[in-house]
């Protein structure tokens, strides 16, 4: 009768500033994996596995440590299905378990995009007086879907009112000292203005005078 074929874990490698390891069987690099999962599966350097049981070993491990750090995650901070599923192959898990976690959480309500883009978009908007370039870039960074991020603009940032934002952060920008033209209209197309109506209330707001301090005559 044959022997099981053994295979020893010769090394357990950590990749820098990720949460993720690289394992080694008889020296050989056969799985990227995370540093917590590999914990809570009890494999450490210099144990012997059967064949086959190193995945059997951490199947269950990856499934509920990528299932922890995604609620640890999204009770801290919102996200997008992207953001999260991003967070979770750089820490290593593979991308079925990612995508297998992904799932549950939108499914729980826990990850939604739309609510995601709502709430950034307001704060982008209100708190960070962004233009409309500028929050819809955000967004598709983050991986809203292009109909997502048209509508949650048009709902927080529509294009008709886009003239009357830009007087108001050229106005707020002016309060804070002396803004001389050219540096108001590099500050507001930083913030995602366009150019047209940039130049527009840029000439608005120096012609009221906004740009003098308090303490000039």
């Amino acid at each position: 009768m044959t022997g099981a074929v053994m295979a020893s874990l010769t090394r357990v490698e950590r990749v820098a500033r990720s949460g993720a390891v690289v394992l080694y069987l008889d020296g050989e690099s056969v799985r990227r994996t995370s540093a917590r999962a590999v914990k809570h599966a009890g494999l450490v350097e210099g144990m012997t596995l059967e064949h086959g049981e190193l995945e059997t070993r951490l199947a269950a491990a990856e499934m509920s440590c990528a299932r922890a750090r995604a609620l640890d995650s999204l009770a801290r901070v919102d996200s997008t299905r992207r953001r999260l599923s991003d967070k979770l192959r750089q820490t290593g898990y593979p991308e079925q378990v990612v995508e297998a976690v992904a799932d549950s959480m939108s499914e729980l309500g826990y990850l939604d995009d739309l609510r995601y883009a709502r709430d950034k978009a307001r704060r982008m908007a209100v708190a960070g007086g962004r233009g409309r370039a500028a929050i819809g870039a955000r967004l598709r960074r983050d991986g809203v879907a292009d109909e997502s991020v048209a509508a949650v603009l048009d709902e927080f940032v529509p294009a008709s009112e886009e003239g009357e934002r830009v007087v108001t952060t050229a106005r707020a920008l002016a309060r804070f000292g002396r803004v001389d033209a050219a540096r108001m209209v590099r500050r507001l197309a930083s913030r995602g203005f366009a150019l047209n109506e940039v130049l527009a209330a840029v000439e608005t707001v120096m012609g009221e005078g906004l740009q003098e301090s308090p303490d000039d005559p």
